[in-house]
């Protein structure tokens, strides 16, 4: 996917987030079972961030 902007892709991320744990997704945490998705359970990887990682705090902090 080729965003047209950090603020953009930075937003579509957080909405992914935000989306599947209101749906109420579940993770299979190994040993114990399927259990409903978390914060805890995404990871954001970039290569080279750079100070687009300055736009990715702000839109998540602006989420909650």
């Amino acid at each position: 996917i080729q965003f047209i902007t950090n603020e953009y892709e930075a937003n579509y991320v957080a909405d992914y987030i935000l989306n599947t744990i209101k749906k109420d997704a579940f993770i299979d945490d190994g040993n114990q079972g399927l259990r409903k998705a978390e914060f805890k359970d995404f990871a954001l990887l970039m290569r080279s961030p750079g100070s687009r990682i300055n736009t990715f705090v702000e839109v998540f902090k602006s989420r909650g």
